[in-house]
């Protein structure tokens, strides 16, 4: 018994296309639905579904807002569930869970905010007012914050009082370095070396010996010699 294959979408009006195979080529209808729909069925169960929009959870998110006398530049603070760093937690109509915050941005503010972080200018993670919320890039509102990396970036001085500006600064694979502060420790170094009487063999500027501690410079420097004699510098 052969099966007859449908060669296009079975909703009205639909002119879409079947999957694409690996060369580009139209696959046969799955279920009869094209890709999107078939996409739809999978996904859903209803080829036909339309996923809510966030103007349609309105209602639903106003009743669950506490709103001051002074709604215009008070916090509106989340009364339902929140998770544990405080941000409210909201499920829409389609069963989607979103931040409270980022829904009431898009509601009343705009949805194009794709990439995009809501960053709370209140410092209330609770609150919904969008005339509190800005829509910033995820590097801008981590530096906005009180982390490590925040409190970091803010710093204009190092820990010993020299400016973190200028030729005085410098960067490497850990973050900023104090040039002023760097010197002296090579400095320091040098010189208990010195003091400690210590061998110290260098070689293409890398210490290759640190012997044993010696009672005169003396010492240090006989020994030094026996490492040239013997040809191992």
């Amino acid at each position: 018994m052969q099966i007859s294959i449908p060669d296009k979408c079975s909703i009205t009006d639909c002119i879409g296309i079947g999957r694409l195979s690996s060369k580009g080529r139209p696959r046969t209808f799955s279920l009869g639905y094209c890709g999107a729909h078939y996409d739809k069925w999978y996904t859903y169960g209803d080829p036909l579904f339309v996923k809510k929009s966030y103007n349609d959870n309105l209602g639903k998110i106003l009743t669950k807002i506490i709103f001051p006398e002074d709604y215009v530049d008070g916090c509106w603070d989340w009364s339902d569930y929140k998770n544990e760093l405080g941000y409210g937690q909201f499920r829409m109509i389609s069963e989607d869970y979103v931040s409270a915050h980022r829904a009431s941005y898009i509601i009343f503010v705009s949805e194009n905010i794709e990439g995009l972080d809501i960053d709370h200018l209140c410092r209330n993670p609770s609150c919904t007012n969008p005339n509190h919320l800005e829509a910033v890039t995820s590097k801008e509102n981590t530096l906005r914050g009180f982390g490590a990396s925040a409190l970091n970036h803010r710093k204009t001085v190092c820990l010993n009082g020299h400016s973190l500006s200028g030729h005085n600064l410098a960067n490497n694979k850990w973050g900023r370095v104090c040039i002023t502060c760097r010197r002296n420790r090579c400095n320091h170094y040098h010189r208990n070396m010195k003091k400690n009487k210590r061998c110290v063999v260098y070689k293409d500027s890398k210490i290759i010996y640190r012997t044993k501690r010696y009672e005169t410079l003396e010492e240090a420097q006989a020994d030094k010699e026996k490492f040239i004699a013997h040809g191992e510098l």
